[in-house]
């Protein structure tokens, strides 16, 4: 008679295997961490660019401009940015959305801090001209990042929205 030995691991073989699995996790943690974070300011950053490519080819084709605002439900100007925000046309010359075709809305992005800034005139609305140019002539400057910003991770998105209706992005450290 032969000796028939089962087919299979160890508890040995099982827990070592899983000892090396949970090495290999902990270690990959953090990066795998910092590429969501990444991800999520990128994809922000790029809706932020979508709505306002949107708004200034809609106040290149429309006599009443394109406008974007904060806005926390998608039916009113309102909020900061971190809220959400919309694309609308004034058709009704108020410069309120009430009323008035709101082309898009995006709500709030999960996890990441959005804020602006305006040399003059408001950083929470603005209005682009028959010329895509911005209305009041005044640059605006969008600063995401994430809510958990790693000093020194490139993480920070700076988008600079010029007079002129241009969009220029760049990439910045977390402070």
């Amino acid at each position: 008679m032969h000796a028939q030995r089962s087919q299979g691991f160890t508890l040995v073989e099982l827990l070592i295997a899983i000892s090396i699995v949970a090495i290999l996790l902990a270690w990959a943690w953090p990066s795998f961490q910092d590429s969501l974070r990444s991800n999520r300011v990128a994809t922000s950053a790029n809706e932020l660019i979508a709505t306002m490519s949107l708004a200034r080819s809609e106040a290149l084709r429309s006599p009443q401009g394109g406008r974007v605002c904060t806005s926390e439900d998608g039916l009113r100007c309102g909020g900061d940015w971190s809220k959400g925000w919309i694309v609308w046309t004034d058709r009704n010359a108020d410069g309120a959305p009430a009323g008035d075709e709101v082309m898009r809305y995006v709500p709030a992005p999960a996890q990441v801090d959005l804020s602006a800034s305006a040399n003059a005139g408001s950083a929470t609305q603005f209005r682009f001209d028959a010329r895509g140019r911005v209305a009041d002539g005044n640059a605006r400057e969008f600063v995401l990042q994430p809510q958990q910003c790693q000093s020194g991770a490139e993480q920070v998105r700076r988008i600079v929205l010029a007079a002129t209706g241009q969009l220029r992005l760049r990439r910045a450290a977390c402070p």
